[in-house]
């Protein structure tokens, strides 16, 4: 008894198999041939599909070690936390140099969820006219790459002051190692 055979061929070999019976041939013969050519493309078929899969994992493996390696990049543009006592005190620095007046300085430190960076935010009240103030944002985004401008808030007591009252709020980005991040 012949086993159904689950190919597109199908069709072809039946028909093969009545031509070779109406010239002669063994049909017995032609259908244990046909199963043999029926049992390889089964292997050959799970040996594709094996094949794909691997291909996939290959791909997905290459693929996180380049996301890896440009999150490494990435971490390593940002200045490590050590140096934030030395960035802050030269936020500081052009601040006095400027000649602005300098109120009460306040920080926060924060870890950014799901990043090996910290953001390290720091609150300025200043007093000085707008160019001056303006001239220290500039400098200071320009020093340090890492620095970001969160807020400005400017103010006047009148509108004849030269005299501005801004609150300027940076915030220094750092790495900071994770556990489980290269960075």
């Amino acid at each position: 008894m012949m086993t159904a055979l689950r190919t597109p061929m199908h069709g072809l070999l039946m028909a093969l198999l009545a031509l070779a019976g109406w010239f002669g041939f063994d049909a017995s013969q032609m259908a244990e041939s046909a199963q043999a050519l029926q049992d390889q493309t089964g292997l050959l078929v799970q040996r594709a599909d094996t094949l794909r899969v691997n291909l996939d994992q290959l791909a997905n493996a290459d693929a996180t070690a380049h996301t890896r390696k440009g999150m490494h990049g990435f971490y390593a543009m940002f200045p490590d936390e050590a140096t934030r006592d030395v960035r802050l005190a030269a936020i500081l620095s052009r601040a006095r140099q400027t000649g602005l007046a300098l109120g009460q300085t306040e920080y926060r430190h924060r870890a950014e969820p799901g990043l090996a960076l910290v953001r390290y935010s720091m609150s300025l009240p200043l007093t000085g006219s707008y160019a001056e103030i303006r001239r220290l944002i500039d400098d200071c985004l320009r020093a340090d790459p890492a620095l970001g401008l969160i807020s400005l808030r400017l103010r006047r007591k009148d509108v004849q002051s030269e005299q501005v009252q801004a609150q300027i709020e940076f915030a220094l980005y750092m790495r900071a190692p994770l556990a489980g991040v290269d960075g």
